[in-house]
């Protein structure tokens, strides 16, 4: 296990429309509940984004990426640069759709609008949106999602999946503030249905 992590995010001031920014904040918690400490660094208009094992990019309005595209019209290229040099990337919404745009993926057609809770092979989330691309890909390079919000709270086993995976703590240690975190968690996946 490492000493502390150093999580990067990418304008956290304009792409965090739907409080996507809580989804680092879930990571660093669950980091802390198992004694290991991490750092939340702003990547903003000349920072680089080299060094980051992760870079987590989230979704924002038009206003926010013309604000964005006119101080770093290279932001995507660089992020998906760092990602082929080893970065792993977790983009939101509009994040992955330009990610994924950059990357030459992109959706064939428009899909129709959909606006609802989906549960996308066990993960919960909240979808808004036209696009056709994959709602949910969790790869060796990247985890891309079209579900809003803090998706890290109501799943937490994927926090622990992506702490694992890096190997930042042994996620098999259970306390009695996860284990409230993930009561809390199923009751909100629960919620998400009941209408």
């Amino acid at each position: 296990m490492v000493n502390k992590i150093k999580l990067a995010t990418v304008y956290p001031e304009h792409l965090n429309l739907n409080g996507d920014q809580a989804n680092i904040l879930v990571l660093q918690r669950r980091l802390q509940l198992r004694g290991v400490e991490s750092e939340v660094i702003a990547v903003n208009d000349n920072d680089d984004l080299t060094n980051y094992e992760f870079i987590f990019l989230g979704h924002g309005s038009l206003a926010a990426w013309s604000h964005i595209d006119a101080k770093r019209p290279d932001l995507i290229r660089d992020v998906l640069e760092a990602c082929d040099n080893g970065s792993f990337i977790f983009a939101v919404a509009s994040g992955y759709e330009r990610f994924s745009k950059v990357r030459g993926v992109s959706a064939a057609k428009p899909a129709s609008h959909r606006s609802e809770f989906v549960d996308v092979n066990g993960i919960v989330g909240y979808i808004n949106t036209d696009s056709a691309l994959e709602p949910f890909i969790f790869d060796d390079h990247a985890l891309l999602t079209l579900l809003h919000g803090p998706l890290l709270a109501k799943n937490p086993e994927l926090a622990d999946d992506l702490i694992s995976k890096f190997g930042w703590a042994d996620t098999t240690i259970r306390n009695q503030r996860l284990d409230e975190q993930d009561r809390l968690a199923k009751l909100s996946r629960h919620t998400a249905f009941e209408h």
